[in-house]
């Protein structure tokens, strides 16, 4: 009887261990929620040169490099479909789109060229405004938007996107802010600094004064200005505003007390993480404080901190819930690190936090959900991770910088050192 209880008690002993070891390890990511699918790469596809930059669209994956080759693969089988040179090396943000069926790539020169999706072969050409050095050399920042395309450089220029032909063009450097040159979904508005223009003609619909950042958002029959300063001053705007976009009359303002970072509008929120440390929620119908939450875990606020960057905030509404990253550079005093954080949607809660330690200053390139797995790309790193959980399903590392990860078709394509690599 004896030894049968000792057996009894033994047997607990190690049923105790096994478990808390395997917490430990499902803790650190080496054990992962049986729920959450595993990445696996469907194709790898060797490139000549280093990509910078790709799109995906109609089952082709396409790809730009410094030489100025576009490549085209086929997304489904990565098999090499076409090579086409749009003449000098493709440099800048953003350099390669498809709009409606047609492949659109900046080039050195800031010129716009339209390709064909089938073959490769140049179409049409569109010139932005230049006339600074720097502008000769790189690509052009551009948009297609209700039949016209906007090529913007320094100043911006609008052409009829089928034939080419130039409807107007400004060359006023310093008027045009490109990163706030916007083209937003189905009812067009084009939004140039902060003035409502007619893309017909040039004529200002409506402006309101002052200064903002970054891009601006329009949906829905609104327009959000962020780090918004009625003053003007660059370093004051703390405010979020929100105007009509037919009469550019103020709805609400959210006043963060705090510099903002890009703000992404979800389910009926606008959604946003601030230099105070904080991630925010407010309604977008009246500008009302939904929730908000300290995510600080890098003491953002400290002293010693050199610089910070934040990437707009990822929804999933459809899981109630919502993804950011923040990444914190120090003055020397500790290593630079970073942090992906998971909360919930309707209430702000933390579900996970991913940190991460490197003394190389940290870069967050791109993020993408894709299949419930979080699609991260840090510097020279991919980062899979299970959405419900925070856990590593796979890392890769690369030799050089990785690009943001884009998801289409079920599949999810990253660009990295000489590979072109499909995940499922």
């Amino acid at each position: 009887m004896n030894r049968r209880f000792s057996l009894l008690i033994a047997m607990c002993l190690i049923l105790v261990v096994v478990a808390a070891s395997l917490a430990i390890l499902y803790e650190k990511g080496f054990l992962t929620d049986s729920n959450e699918p595993e990445p696996r790469i469907l194709w790898q596809s060797d490139i000549e040169r280093f990509a910078t930059d790709f799109t995906v669209a109609d089952g082709k994956v396409f790809t730009s490099d410094n030489d100025g080759t576009v490549y085209c693969f086929d997304a489904q089988s990565g098999e090499p479909l076409w090579n086409a040179d749009v003449g000098g090396y493709v440099v800048g943000s953003s350099t390669i789109a498809v709009y409606d069926g047609r492949l659109y790539v900046g080039c050195k020169g800031s010129v716009v060229k339209r390709l064909d999706m089938n073959t490769g072969e140049i179409e049409l050409s569109y010139q932005a405004p230049v006339w600074t050095s720097y502008a000769t050399k790189v690509a052009p920042s551009f948009f297609v938007a209700d039949g016209k395309m906007f090529a913007s450089q320094n100043g911006i220029a609008v052409y009829n996107e089928s034939n080419g032909e130039l409807f107007w063009k400004s060359n006023m450097m310093g008027v045009v802010e490109t990163a706030n040159i916007l083209a937003p979904e189905s009812d067009y508005i084009f939004i140039w600094a902060h003035a409502r223009v007619n893309p017909n003609n040039a004529s200002i619909i409506w402006s309101i004064p002052g200064r903002s950042s970054g891009a601006t958002t329009v949906t829905q029959g609104k327009v959000l200005f962020w780090n918004y300063n009625p003053a003007g001053s660059a370093d004051e705007g703390k405010n979020l505003l929100c105007v009509n976009a037919s009469s550019g009359e103020e709805e609400w303002r959210f006043d963060v007390g705090s510099r903002m970072f890009q703000p992404t509008v979800s389910n009926g929120l606008v959604l946003f993480g601030a230099e105070d440390g904080y991630l925010y929620a407010v309604d977008f119908a009246d500008g009302t404080l939904n929730w908000r939450t300290f995510v600080d875990d890098q003491n953002i606020t400290e002293t010693d901190v050199l610089d910070v960057k934040a990437y707009s905030v990822q929804a999933d509404p459809q899981n109630q819930r919502v993804f950011w990253s923040i990444i914190v550079s120090y003055n020397g005093t500790k290593p630079d690190n970073a942090t992906i954080l998971s909360l919930d949607l309707s209430d702000g809660d933390r579900l996970w936090t991913f940190p991460i330690t490197n003394n190389s200053s940290p870069n967050f390139v791109g993020a993408t959900l894709s299949n419930n797995i979080l699609y991260v790309t840090e510097k020279h790193n991919l980062y899979c991770l299970g959405a419900n959980t925070g856990t590593i399903k796979l890392k890769q590392n690369f030799e050089h910088y990785v690009l943001p990860p884009i998801a289409a078709d079920n599949k999810v394509f990253v660009a990295a050192d000489l590979w072109l690599i499909a995940y499922k």
